[in-house]
């Protein structure tokens, strides 16, 4: 079951991306800064994958492909209409 997640981004942003305060760390091993964030989470529609393999046109392995390709983008659309709907990165 594909899960598109909002938020874990803004909990724990690396300061060492973030210009100015980015240099004050000596090292770029990614800092992280635990921050108060809301969370969001969309389950999304149910994909079958007992079928994969069964198709003569494609190998498995390019079967598999296309469909995590295609998750990807369906996980994607639905972070850009999760993000488009929310007021705050911190107030949800």
């Amino acid at each position: 079951m594909p899960v598109a997640v909002l938020g874990s981004e803004e909990a724990t942003p690396a300061l060492s991306s973030w210009g100015p305060l980015g240099r004050l760390t000596p090292l770029r091993l990614g800092v992280r800064l635990p921050l108060p964030a809301r969370f969001r989470l969309r389950f999304l529609q149910p994909v079958r994958t007992d079928r994969l393999g069964e198709s003569s046109e494609l190998p498995p392995w390019s079967e598999l492909s296309e469909l995590t390709q295609d998750l990807r983008a369906l996980i994607q659309e639905n972070l850009y209409e999760m993000v488009a709907a929310r007021r705050s990165v911190w107030l949800g």
